[in-house]
């Protein structure tokens, strides 16, 4: 639970914004819940969420771009995919001074990696590492927790 509480209190978790573009979202109350329990669908519908709020609220509202960033980063995990530097900088809607602070606060914090690209030297992967896993799967255990009692 230390990654978790960590995590919570280094990047501030807590608004519902980004994902409509996809058009996916959650079917009904639970965010978490549902006939598909896993961590990956939950993780999705957060995202989702997310994106569908910060469409109809203020720029800046209710951003909060680390967290969008751990879940696309948790998203790629589970459906084995990359996750490039500039794409995680799209997805946090923040400028790309302010993304780059942001990645390199959570590198520093061990929740996430940047590896070269050996097809293309100009990209740069990003991955969660074994401890930004742990908590993510924490964090989405807790809100499947919480989304169903």
């Amino acid at each position: 639970m230390a990654y978790a509480e960590a995590f919570i209190e280094e990047f501030g978790v807590g608004t519902y914004l980004r994902d409509a573009a996809r058009g996916q979202g959650p079917s009904h109350s639970n965010l978490c819940g549902g006939v598909n329990n896993s961590l990956l669908e939950c993780a999705k519908r957060l995202l989702s969420s997310r994106q569908r709020i910060a469409k109809i609220a203020p720029r800046g509202l209710f951003r909060d771009s680390a967290w969008d960033m751990m879940l696309e980063l948790f998203i790629s995990s589970e459906q084995n995919t990359t996750i490039y530097i500039k794409q995680l900088m799209l997805v946090s809607g923040e400028t790309a001074a302010s993304a780059m602070r942001r990645i390199d606060r959570l590198a520093a914090a061990n929740f996430l990696e940047r590896i070269p690209d050996i097809f293309d030297h100009r990209r740069v992967v990003v991955k969660l590492t074994q401890r930004g896993k742990e908590a993510m799967k924490i964090m989405l255990n807790d809100l499947d927790s919480a989304s169903c009692a």
